[in-house]
């Protein structure tokens, strides 16, 4: 059960962490998040619904994917000290590396799950953003996010995704640019956003038997941060 391993075995096994940050400034936040918030903690303050926004469920996701991301580089470096030390001492432990890369794997795809559902979510705020009237604005975010997953008019399904998705981009358009007051349209949709975009992924994922944060794969949309 016990066995040398050597550095060149250690690298191969912990390999490099790719982390799907956009911006130098997410990247650079990723310590602070690491000390005040863990996905765990994360999430049940998502869940308690204070961020009932667009942006603020935006900004809720960040904090998820930033947490992740700082989860699985704690562990990767703890891991990789405790192998170290096992390999200072001639012998290494087979079941604790074992244990550790089954681990690795379930933090990497939290993070990516993580990264790709705020950087989904994000470009529908930011399309949003810029168009103020109602169809135009849904008619955009649409686009924008067929574009990123690879969804086309061409899809035999391709309607049923549209008005699928019709659903959040409205609630978006709704809370960025309806007005505001108490009972207003706004106001509905705000309260209204995070559990849109919730029930359009359950709705995803029962309709087409796919995540839909997995259409977002292609790797040249983020940049690593780090390699380890």
């Amino acid at each position: 059960m016990l066995l040398k391993i050597t550095a060149l075995a250690l690298t191969a096994a912990l390999g490099a962490v790719p982390a799907y940050a956009e911006t130098p400034e997410i990247r650079g936040s990723i310590i602070v998040a690491a000390n005040i918030m863990t996905p765990k903690k994360a999430e049940i303050e998502l869940a308690s619904g204070r961020f009932a926004s667009s942006r603020d469920y935006l900004a809720a996701l960040e904090r998820i994917a930033l947490a992740s991301e700082a989860e699985e580089r704690q562990f990767r470096r703890d891991a990789q000290r405790r192998i170290a030390e096992l390999a200072a001492a001639t012998m290494g432990d087979q079941q604790f590396r074992r244990d550790a890369q089954r681990r690795i794997v379930e933090l990497a795809a939290a993070r990516t799950a993580a990264y790709r559902r705020y950087n989904l979510f994000k470009a529908m705020v930011e399309t949003a953003a810029a168009h103020p009237y109602g169809d135009p604005c849904v008619a955009a975010q649409i686009a924008r996010i067929a574009a990123l997953t690879g969804w086309s008019e061409s899809d035999a399904r391709w309607p049923e995704f549209k008005q699928g998705l019709a659903e959040v981009a409205r609630v978006i358009h709704g809370d960025l640019h309806g007005p505001a007051g108490e009972g207003s349209p706004k106001a509905q949709a705000a309260a209204s956003v995070t559990e849109a975009f919730r029930q359009f992924e359950a709705w995803y994922r029962g309709h087409f038997g796919a995540e839909f944060v997995a259409l977002l794969e292609r790797q040249s949309m983020f940049q690593p941060a780090v390699d380890f």
